[in-house]
């Protein structure tokens, strides 16, 4: 149901002159024993061109009320590994900014 909805707003889009992404990723528990390194190798792996994925990295904090603070702190510091640049490598993945 959902997949058809995205190709409705897709469509509708694209009607009115609009670009859509045609792929996203990034959805996952947001919990930092889900494997972000893993999931991100997934998604770099399976990733078309332009492809679009969702990430919330941050800083570690103590911010009791950001539900995600520790599920943030594992993504950036992932985000920002070697480990990371050489999965985007082999996946033969070029980063860019979003541009509007």
């Amino acid at each position: 149901m959902l997949q058809q909805a995205c190709r409705g707003f897709a469509s509708a889009a694209e009607q009115k002159g609009l670009h859509c992404n045609q792929w996203f990723a990034g959805l996952y528990a947001l919990q930092p024993e889900a494997g972000f390194a893993g999931l991100m190798r997934q998604w770099l792996n399976s990733s078309p061109d332009g492809g679009l994925m969702m990430c919330h990295p941050g800083l570690p904090a103590s911010d009791a009320s950001d539900p995600i603070a520790a599920a943030r702190a594992v993504e950036y510091r992932h985000l920002s590994s070697q480990a990371f640049a050489d999965d985007c490598q082999q996946a033969g993945i070029t980063l860019g900014r979003f541009q509007h």
